[in-house]
């Protein structure tokens, strides 16, 4: 996991393995930055602000990122270089392996279910957020078009003012922190500069690509997966009307 401590406001922003933690975490790290804000790679004592994965899609983004490693660490191998057996027998494997390392308490934080690790912050004051809600809107607001050449000595306020990013600005206000002035322009161009860095890899966002052949392919298989996570769904609130609404749920 990775935790961002805002020092003044003593709230611990908490990002999971393979949950869009390294964009978030180096777009909020620059953002504090810019600000002048201290930050510390800890978890703290107050409230948590928990940014949460699609369960589902979390688990088929960490069997791929299984593969790579099997594969010598060759991000530019493809799940789809499997014959359907090998696929279907590596997945069952996964499968047992989360499941066998959580009752021994001996599983990569990549692999392990969500619920698992929150349970070590059973009491505390946790706000959550699903990545899949934060994320197309600052993709959309970095698509900016049509704007003059001339708007950079022309134009004195904000292009994008900060009750636009109003799902980002609820993250923000969470950890007790405000976008201010230019602070949205800045948050947007970090955010874009570190998601085309990211691009390639393992950060080439298969999961739901694999997740519909599985299921297709696999039911029994699927029916499993879904089994082991419907725990995570529901304590993450991926099975609610708002999910649907949202369209995190798929």
């Amino acid at each position: 996991m990775k935790y961002i401590k805002i020092i003044d406001t003593n709230k611990t922003l908490l990002m999971f393995n393979k949950g869009g933690s390294t964009l978030l975490s180096l777009t909020i790290k620059s953002f504090c930055n810019w600000k002048g804000i201290e930050i510390s790679d800890e978890i703290g004592e107050g409230d948590l602000v928990v940014i949460t994965r699609n369960p589902i899609n979390r688990f088929f983004s960490g069997f791929i990122h299984q593969l790579i490693w099997w594969k010598g660490g060759e991000t530019d191998f493809d799940w789809r270089e499997l014959d359907k057996s090998e696929l279907e027998d590596r997945l069952w494997g996964f499968l047992n392996y989360c499941k066998e390392g959580e009752e021994k308490d001996d599983i990569d934080f990549h692999y392990a279910r969500q619920g698992y690790m929150l349970k070590e912050y059973e009491g505390r004051n946790l706000k959550l957020h699903q990545i899949e809600y934060l994320h197309p809107q600052i993709e959309e607001a970095g698509k900016i078009r049509g704007v003059s050449s001339n708007l950079d000595y022309r134009n004195v306020q904000p292009l994008i003012t900060a009750p636009t990013l109003h799902q980002y600005t609820e993250l923000i206000e969470d950890l007790g922190l405000e976008f201010e002035g230019w602070d949205s322009q800045f948050f947007i161009g970090a955010y874009h500069l570190f998601r085309n860095g990211l691009e390639g890899g393992h950060h080439k966002g298969e999961s739901p690509s694999l997740k519909m052949v599985v299921k297709e392919g696999f039911p029994q298989l699927f029916e499993a997966v879904r089994t082991h996570l419907e725990s995570d769904t529901e304590a993450l609130e991926y099975n609610t009307e708002l999910a649907r609404q949202r369209r995190t749920n798929i």
